[in-house]
This record gives structure tokens, sequence and C-alpha cells, in this order.
């Protein structure tokens, strides 16, 4: 099936069919997926192979354990206050291993006298981020390593499938110490750490290594890598440049990496979308799923095909398109339930977002029905302080708002507000976002003064974030000079 040429030539108007053909299809025969995250970033994991300088091998460079650990975290997220399932788990070698890398402390000395979800939940946030390495190792060598870090590389995989990141970083200091590479072998050693420290989130050593590993190389791995951590850090002007460096690059040495090419892709169209650029993020995004057939021996994970799907559901909402999107959503939600295959939190996400569009739509029966689904799969899989629940809760409060039931839509506004500010701060897009969601609902109240405020208060964070011709940016300084009462003094801004 050439789903490159079909995805190309599918309109909007198609999706509904031909996505659940293309997914059963590819399902049915391949085993394929590709991992992408919905804010800022995806890589691939392999099969159990590595390829080093060409040369496929028969090692398995990937942490086993981690598919064990993530049942026994999803199984202790389903199973919230039972105190026995951990007794139960808590003697298998590798868990023991986990728990010590993410506490770095031993597992008898742990203090468990804290809320049990919120100790399921850190430990699904770890494992992420430890994916996220093993897959980004994976990513080295599978492109291929410099023969001189060679011994190296095979102690940090020793080192990745006990958890012992701590270990990896003294690894590549004595490496670097000894200072006798190869300028190419150096650039490697440079960017493990990067990803490494990016993987512990010690964010600052993180981008010190990125910037010494694009110095020497300008290898688009590098700067795919280093855009994203610059794009999770709000540098989103130096991060897109990143992208477009890296893209050009592998066009440049008629590299086929389509892989790759599709990774960047695919973090391009994020980054566009959080910039504004609704025709651009769609034009990347559709790009980036065009190389599913090109990569279809590379995953055997199917999360991220919808997540991919997900995100260009994401852009046609951003454009108001609405009857696309929730078209689209629709499929990804029929087909996850069909193949018995999906991630529940990314389900529960992809229902909140179409309860969203059911909102704009007027749709208030459909959006309690999906809300009914959610709140238990949210609270359950995320505890109380999530940026998902976040986003569910500021769903809630525009449901209740067109509900009139303004009360209950302040309650969820505040709590959104609460959950990010705790979480990212408060001069984040995300945080501004929902300021001037509650705006709107003082100005249905006729609470003037307080709108203007939050008004005021989500441009000055735009203009920080994203600059003024972002179009949240100029739609906020258009709602400010319309907001017009009694006694307002006459200014512009």
């Amino acid at each position: 099936m050439n789903l490159s040429k079909l995805i190309k030539e599918i309109k909007p108007n198609q999706w509904l069919v031909a996505i659940t053909a293309i997914t059963v299809a590819v399902i049915g025969t391949s085993g394929f997926w590709f991992k992408q995250n919905p804010t800022s970033t995806f890589n691939v994991k392999s099969k159990n192979s590595t390829i080093v300088n060409g040369n496929q091998t028969n090692t398995n460079i990937y942490n086993n354990d981690l598919s064990q650990i993530e049942k026994y975290i999803q199984e202790g997220l389903s199973k919230i206050g039972d105190k026995k399932y951990f007794d139960a788990v808590k003697e298998n070698p590798a868990f023991i291993k986990f728990i010590e890398s993410v506490y770095n402390k031993k597992i008898e000395d742990l203090d468990l006298g804290y809320n049990m979800s919120s100790f399921w939940y850190d430990l699904n946030e770890h494992l992420d981020r430890y994916k996220d390495l093993s897959i980004k190792y994976d990513e080295l060598v599978r492109r291929g390593i410099h023969k001189d870090i060679g011994p190296l590389m095979s102690n940090i995989l020793k080192a990745n499938k006990d958890f012992k990141y701590r270990d990896i970083i003294e690894l590549t200091d004595q490496y670097e110490k000894k200072n006798q590479f190869d300028i190419k072998a150096l650039a490697d050693v440079y960017f493990i750490k990067a990803i490494t420290y990016q993987a512990i989130s010690q964010f600052n050593e993180a981008k010190r290594y990125y910037l010494k590993a694009v110095s020497l190389s300008d290898d688009p791995l590098y700067k795919n890598n280093y855009a994203q951590l610059l794009s999770m850090i709000g540098d989103y002007k130096e991060a897109n440049i990143q992208y477009e460096q890296a893209l050009s690059l592998l066009d440049e040495r008629c590299k086929a990496d389509h892989h790759l090419a599709g990774i960047i892709l695919g973090n391009m169209a994020s980054l566009s979308l959080l910039l504004g650029d609704y025709n651009k993020a769609e034009d990347l995004q559709r790009r980036s799923l065009s190389y599913t057939d090109n990569i279809i021996s590379y995953s055997n994970e199917n999360n991220s095909f919808f997540t991919g799907l997900n995100n260009l559901a994401l852009i046609y909402f951003a454009k108001g398109e609405y009857e696309t999107a929730e078209q689209l959503y629709i499929t990804i939600i029929h087909v996850m339930e069909l193949c018995k295959k999906n991630n529940i939190l990314l389900y529960a996400k992809v229902l909140d977002n179409l309860a969203q569009i059911y909102i704009m739509k007027g749709e208030y029966t459909k959006v309690e029905e999906v809300f009914s689904k959610n709140d238990a799969l949210f609270t359950t899989l995320l505890g109380k302080k999530h940026i998902n629940i976040a986003t569910h809760f500021n769903n809630k409060a525009m449901l209740y708002e067109k509900q009139n039931d303004f009360q209950k839509a302040e309650l969820y506004y505040d709590k959104a507000l609460g959950i990010i500010a705790d979480l990212l701060g408060g001069n984040h897009i995300f945080y501004a976002n929902i300021l001037s969601n509650k705006a709107e609902l003082c100005l249905l109240q006729k609470q003037y003064v307080t709108a203007e405020e939050l008004i005021k208060k989500s441009l000055s964070i735009y203009r920080l974030t994203v600059g003024d011709n972002h179009p949240q940016t100029i739609a906020m300084i258009n709602r400010l000079n319309s907001i017009s009462y009694p006694m307002k003094p006459s200014l512009k801004f």
C-alpha cells in the first residue's frame, strides 16, 4: 500500500472513510507505528536490532523491562489506593531498579504515605521520559555512531537498561576529559550528554551540551532534538530555525532518511500550530503523515499514529474547520476502540478534544456524554494536577458558560489556571489562553473592568511568548479595543 501517495491525495471531507481504511489496513498487515508527542516532538522506536555505521547487528539496545514496567504502572493507575498491589510488584527486580532510579533511594526507604495516585502518576511521567531517551539512543545508533565511541556506547546502553542515568553522565564525563576523539566523535558524546540531561529534567545542562554538539557538527538529528528542547522551554523562534536547518540539511545531502524527515516535519507542524501559522501547520502535518509507508518497519507501537492524526485534527479546529476536525476525531476514537490497542490517556484526550468541538457547535448533550466518560478517566490516570486535567477543566468551564451557569464556569476556569500556574508558570501561552476565556465570561456578566485586566494580562503574555503578529495577540488587541462601557478611558492598544 502506497500510504504516502494516498495521504497526500486525501481531501478533508474524505478523512473519515480514508483514514479508517488506512489505519485498519496498516494494523492488519505491518504492525508499524511511529511515536509523536502532541506538544513538541516525536521519535521512532525500531525493532530489536541496531544499525551501527550502516551494519545491522542482532544486539538488542532496548530496555525490554520498560514494557513490563509500563504494564505495572498502568495497572497501578487503575488500582489507586490498593497498597497490596504495590506490595506485590515491588519485588520485581526491574521495578526495583526503576524506582531507585526515579527517587535516588532504596525502595524500602520510600515514604509512601502520600496519595498513591500521585505516586503512580510520578512513575508514569518518568517512564515516558525514559522511553523517549531509549528511543533517542536508538536514533543515534540507527544513524551510525563514530567508531571511536563504540565502547562508550556499549556501556551507555548497558547503563540505560538498568536506568543508571547518572552513571551515563559520569561515563561521558570521563570520555570528554580524555578528549582523544575525532571532532565528530566528540559531537556524538556531547549529544549523548544533552539527551540524557534532558531526560532527567536538567534542561540548562541539556541546552549547554546541545549547543556544543551543533557547534561541532551540522547533523540534522542534533538540530531536531535541540529544537525540541528549545520549544519545550519557550524559545520558539530559535526552535523553528533549528528545525528548518535540520530539514534543509537532509535535502542538501539528498539523504533518503524518510524516518527523520517525518519526525522533523511533525515537530515543525506542532510548532507552527503553536505560533498560529495554521496553513503551514496543516501542510507540514500532512507531509509528516505522508512518510507513513516509509517507516513501517521502525516501530511496533500504535499510539503515535493516532497522535499524529489528533494533531492534524487540532489544526483543523484552530482553522475553524469544525466539521473536518469532528470527523477526524470520531475516526480516531472509532479505530482505537476497534483495534483495542488504545492508550487510555490518549483516548481520553481525543474525547476531550471532540467535546470542545461539540461546545463550539452548541451540541451540549453530546458534550455531557463525552465528559461523563472522561471525568473518571482523567482523575484516575492523572491525579489532581496535570496539563491535561487543566485542559479538561477549561473545556468544562466553556460548557457551563454556554449553559449560563457562570458560577461553575468561573470555578473551573480558576481550577485550570491554578494547575497551569503551578506546572508552567503564569507567563505561559496556555495560561494566557485560559485568561482570555475567563475574560469572555466576565464580559457576559458585564464585569468590564475585570475582563479588561484579564485581557491585558493575556495580551502581555502573548506579546512576550509569540510576538505581536500572532493571531491570538491580534485578537486580544482587537478584543480590548472593542470593549465599551461607561467611564472607560479612551485608550488604544
